[in-house]
Parts: C-alpha cells; sequence; structure tokens
C-alpha cells in the first residue's frame, strides 16, 4: 500500500525533528515500511510529491531527512533490483518516469534536485536513456546561468580550475582525484565528457593523467566508452606511463568482452611506442593495519572492510561480494585520522558477524568474485584495483574455486577430520548455529520456485513422501548453491586470526554431506534453513500467521 500526503510530511518531520535536537538517526529501509511504504520506488515517489508542496528555500533539517530517506529507498531499491524482486523493475521505470516528469517541469528545487543526483550517481542502479538525458540537460541549464555573466569557458581554463580545485582538495594521488571526480561524470553531457577527458589524458599532471585511466573502471558504460574511443588516437596516448599500462593489462581482465577487446588494441598500440610495462611490486608506503570479513548473509552476500595505513593517515576500503553477482559494491575513504576510522570499525563489527583474516585470505576469495563479474559482464571499479594494488593481492585473474577439487584436496590432507563421528558432531552442533552469536546469519531462500511449493505444502496438497522428506523437497534445488558456500566459508575460516564462529573443518564437512548427496532433513541446520524461508515467504506476503514444519 501507499502511505498518503499527510503520512510523508508526518515521516519526515518527525525525521527533522529529531535531527534538529541533535539526536543521532540511523534509519534502515525497515523503519520507513514500519511507516507504511512496501515499495521503496512509491516511497519515492512519495517523495517527491512532497518536495514540490516545499518552498525553494528547504529548512535545513527537513532537507537532511529528505536526504537520509532517500538515501535509503534508492539503496533498498537497488538491492531490490539485484535480487530480481517481482514487479521491482516496473517500479522502479515508473520512479525515472516520474522524476524525469519533474525535473523537465522545474517543480523541485535546486537542492533537492543535487541532493537525488548524488544518490543517482552513487549507486549503481540501471538508469535508463530519458533519465541520463534529462539530468545531462538540467546540468547544461545549470552551467548556461553559471556562465551568463561570466567569459566563455575553454579547455585550458578549465583545466586550470581542475588544477587548482585539486590543490584546494589537497588531492595528492590519482585514487584521490578518482574519488572526487568519478561520481561528477556520470550526467556530464557528452560535448562536454569528450574535451573534458581528451585534456586529462593529454595533461603532464601525473595525478590527473593516471586518474583519468581509472575510469575506464567508472560504473557507468558511458563514460567508460568515450574514453576508450578517446584512446584509439595516438595524441591521447602521449603520457602514457608504465605504471598506466600495467594498470590497462590488469584491468582489462575485469571488462566486458567488447570493452576487453578495445583496449586490447589499445594497449597494442602502447607497447608499439616502446613503452615497458612496470613490474607489479609490494608498495612500502602501504600498510594493512587491520582487514574483516562478514558472515554471508541470507542473500549470499558479505562485505570486507580493510583499514590501511599510506604514510602517517588511514583510510578504509569496503566491499560487498555477493554469490551468482560477483564484487557488487566498493568505495574507499579520504585520507583522514585513525580514530575516524576505528569509529567505523566499531561500527562495523557492532553490526554483523565478522572476523579478521590474513591478507592470503584475498588471492583466494577476490578472484572467485571477479569470476563472477567477468561471467556477468558487469563492470569492476577502480576501488577494486585500489585495494590489489595497496595490499599487494597477486591473484588478480578472475577464476572460480573449485569446490569439490578443493574438498578432495581437504579429505585426503586430513581424513580425520571426515570420520563418522565428526561428521555426527559437527550435523549437530551446526544445528544451533542460527540461534548463536551468529544469528544475524538469517540464511533463508527466497524465489518463485519455491514459494509455489510453500504454497503447495501450506494448502495440504504433497504427496506423503514430499511431506515426509520436506526439507529434500524444498531445498534439493539449491544443492550446488550451498555446497558452493560452506567451501568458500571453509576457505575464509582457515585464514582467521581470531577464535571466533564455526572451524573452517566444520563448513567442510556440511560441503562434503551435500556433496556426497545427504538427503536435507538428515541435515539439522538444513530444517532451520527451510523454516526461516516459509517465515520470509509469510512475512513478505504479510501473511496473519507463520507456520510451523516441525
Amino acid at each position: 500500500m501507499n502511505a498518503n500526503s499527510d503520512n510523508i510530511t508526518n515521516v519526515i518531520s518527525q525525521y527533522a525533528q529529531v535531527l534538529s535536537d541533535n539526536t543521532e538517526l540511523v534509519l534502515s529501509w525497515q523503519d520507513i515500511e514500519d511507516c507504511g511504504w512496501r515499495s521503496p520506488a512509491h516511497f519515492l515517489m512519495d517523495l517527491l510529491s512532497y518536495i514540490e508542496t516545499l518552498s525553494t528555500d528547504i529548512d535545513e533539517h527537513i532537507l537532511e531527512a529528505i536526504d537520509r530517506t532517500a538515501y535509503v529507498g534508492l539503496l533498498e531499491l537497488m538491492i531490490q533490483l539485484r535480487n530480481q524482486v517481482p514487479g521491482i523493475r516496473k517500479k522502479w521505470e515508473q520512479f525515472q518516469s516520474t522524476f524525469v516528469d519533474k525535473l523537465n517541469s522545474e517543480q523541485l528545487s535546486k537542492s533537492s534536485i543535487l541532493l537525488f543526483l548524488g544518490h543517482l550517481t552513487e549507486f549503481d542502479l540501471p538508469l535508463n536513456q530519458q533519465l541520463v538525458a534529462a539530468c545531462q540537460n538540467w546540468h547544461q541549464q545549470q552551467a548556461y546561468h553559471q556562465q551568463e555573466h561570466k567569459a566563455e569557458a575553454t579547455p585550458e581554463t578549465l583545466m586550470a580550475e581542475l588544477e587548482t580545485l585539486i590543490s584546494d582538495c589537497n588531492i595528492s594521488n590519482e585514487y584521490d582525484f578518482y574519488l572526487h571526480f568519478a561520481d561528477n561524470l556520470t550526467f556530464v553531457p557528452e560535448d562536454t565528457l569528450i574535451p573534458l577527458l581528451a585534456d586529462m589524458l593529454r595533461s603532464t599532471s601525473a595525478t590527473i593523467n593516471e586518474g583519468c585511466f581509472l575510469f575506464l573502471l567508472h560504473k557507468r558504460p558511458e563514460v567508460r566508452q568515450t574514453l576508450l574511443s578517446l584512446l584509439q588516437h595516438p595524441h591521447c596516448l602521449e603520457q602514457v606511463s608504465s605504471k598506466i599500462l600495467r594498470r590497462l593489462i590488469m584491468m582489462r581482465n575485469w571488462l566486458a568482452t567488447e570493452e576487453q577487446q578495445q583496449l586490447d588494441t589499445i594497449i597494442r598500440q602502447i607497447r608499439r611506442l616502446g613503452i615497458d610495462c612496470e613490474e607489479y611490486l609490494d608498495q612500502p608506503h602501504f600498510e594493512l593495519k587491520d582487514l574483516r570479513v562478514s558472515m554471508v548473509d541470507g542473500s549470499g552476500a558479505c562485505s570486507l572492510l580493510a583499514l590501511v595505513k599510506e604514510h602517517k593517515k588511514f583510510r578504509l576500503i569496503g566491499m560487498v561480494l555477493k554469490e551468482q553477482f560477483g564484487i557488487i559494491d566498493s568505495w574507499f575513504t579520504p585520507l583522514s585520522f585513525r580514530k575516524d576510522c576505528d569509529e567505523a570499525f566499531k561500527q562495523f563489527r557492532q553490526q554483523v558477524f565478522n572476523f579478521a583474516v590474513d591478507k592470503q585470505c584475498l588471492n583466494y576469495v577476490l578472484p572467485h568474485f571477479l569470476a563472477y563479474n567477468r561471467a556477468n559482464q558487469q563492470a569492476v571499479t577502480a576501488e577494486v584495483m585500489m585495494l590489489f594494488e595497496m595490499l599487494n593481492i597477486t591473484q588478480w585473474q578472475p577464476a572460480f574455486i573449485d569446490s569439490k577439487t578443493i574438498l578432495a584436496e581437504w579429505q585426503q590432507a586430513n581424513p580425520a577430520l571426515f570420520e563418522f563421528n565428526q561428521i555426527a558432531k559437527v550435523l549437530t552442533k551446526s544445528s544451533n548455529w542460527p540461534n548463536s552469536e551468529m544469528t544475524q546469519f538469517s540464511w533463508f531462500e527466497s524465489d518463485n520456485q519455491l514459494h509455489k511449493k510453500i504454497v503447495q505444502w501450506e494448502n495440504e496438497q504433497l504427496t506423503k513422501e514430499q511431506q515426509d522428506q520436506l526439507p529434500t523437497f524444498m531445498l534439493e534445488s539449491y544443492r550446488e548453491k550451498w555446497l558452493h558456500r560452506f567451501v568458500l566459508l571453509a576457505i575464509v575460516s582457515k585464514h582467521k586470526q581470531q577464535k571466533r564462529g564455526p572451524e573452517w573443518y566444520e563448513f567442510a564437512i556440511l560441503a562434503d554431506c551435500l556433496a556426497s548427496n545427504m538427503p536435507f532433513e538428515e541435515i539439522p541446520l538444513f530444517t532451520q534453513v527451510l523454516q526461516a524461508s516459509i517465515d520470509a515467504y509469510f512475512d513478505q506476503a504479510h501473511h496473519p500467521h507463520l507456520h510451523s514444519i516441525t
């Protein structure tokens, strides 16, 4: 259902009052859903309608409340799009159409437009061409109004302004350059983007030149394609260094097939210029201080957070790894003091079940998820390359983990761990995981195929055999998925640097049980998974009653 205009007014006013009182405001989609909205797209459209009623001079606390709720709504929308929630693609198109209409009719204040554009560039959302064109047109109009009483900008003046901005923002390297400017390119019109990137490529500033090449890993395909087209021209390769060549060779493995072919041609051109490839060496001025990985959640995602010391300051690098998708989100912070980073780490430890791991863990895990990116033709962003370089991760070629081969190697090396008595202990112990400190696992399944089976079960339409073997009937199609998940968790756990959570061999034993086709009802953990899946279905359907399978 949709909340009415009075509801959205009350919600925003309530959050604005919290902010006005200097009280911490931490929002999640659940908070907004509890106020009456079932779809993030519907909430965002109601939010746009609410903004229309406001004056152009919006109260700062109201604007911040709009900012926070828009962020939460768009984040949930992105998650639902990735999870292919039924109907969400159509609702997303409706929101884009609504936003374009209001943008073209000048019904929204400039501050609220900038707020939404900032979030649209931040998230990896599939923007349609109508929305991109409307946003580009709006930017052009703003630039025109600003330049009405100024001399016409030239490439030279634009580059001078860029260099001044780099100095004012204390940008000292190409990654911070990327951090400051990548999102700003999302809605730059093509007739502005082409000369701007061309000037960056020819710049004698290493920060600008090397930073520009990182835009080949920009999240928007239009930016990547514009840069690839420019690099076909020899005059845009004049400032290529051995470091840039090494990065191009590295990133070619992460691009979609068509982009990879274009980049291969460019690499051959660079080699013909006689430029040598820089050796991939350890970076002495980067020091890993802490590295944490969260447990895989119900959607198959886990988070990675690294604290890196760079000279005398620190920064955080984070990413989200998701089964079947790859590295779906990555980010890093500007350089700051240790206490600021420690506070972020503290929040991470409190919010999700996680443990410290060593750097070698990433040489196994990251290539596996890069292989998903490659298979899905899903772009990898520059933050990923930054993590590889800062930590000197040597395995950067996409490569899936061969779960069954690894299981066989573990069994051969540790036969005692896979004996009957040990298996029985692990089966019993793992049944208690959902009730332990790892309740944040929230392991469940949710898709149309399973939902149909749940409806059959609820309506008592199962055969006696299906009812007697209910976990197997419901979950058999997920066997391979869980086998690979447990092998991955075993690998991560082998690299733990603290005694927290299951031992690596406990995950390995569960994987082996699945590989040997043990029925799901003989693995008590999956009775819990099935119950959580049924509960999730009824919760999603807003059913008034929950049913127990026991």
